[in-house]
């Protein structure tokens, strides 16, 4: 009896092809780059946004709206949203204690120059 496959016994191989390429999700871009300007001088004017977009990435990678391979990117967005936010809160307090304090002192002095107290 004769294979239907050819002069063999066996069926034709295929090669295994490889999986599709996995896409990048422009949230998690956008939550990265947010993350890095708020670290760069614009505060939490993108650190807020990179928290935001970058907590919404993460949410869709976990009900399997996005691929896995974006979680990193969105975490690492998301995690410098944080430290941006707080870092431009810490110098947003500083700067009002030091001049705040030195218009108090200036205030203070001048008191005392005029001969009021």
């Amino acid at each position: 009896m004769t294979s239907p496959f050819g002069n063999g016994t066996h069926p034709p191989v295929i090669p295994p092809q490889a999986p599709p390429p996995a896409t990048t999700s422009p949230k998690a871009i956008a939550a990265l780059v947010c993350g890095i300007l708020s670290l760069m001088g614009c505060s939490f004017f993108t650190g807020i946004p990179a928290i935001i977009i970058g907590k919404m990435e993460m949410r869709s990678i976990d009900q399997g709206l996005s691929p896995e391979s974006n979680r990193n990117l969105a975490k690492i967005g998301f995690i410098l949203g944080i430290v941006g936010t707080a870092v431009s809160c810490l110098i947003g307090l500083l700067w009002l204690l030091v001049f705040g304090g030195l218009a108090m002192f200036g205030l203070q002095n001048a008191g005392q120059i005029n001969g009021t107290f």
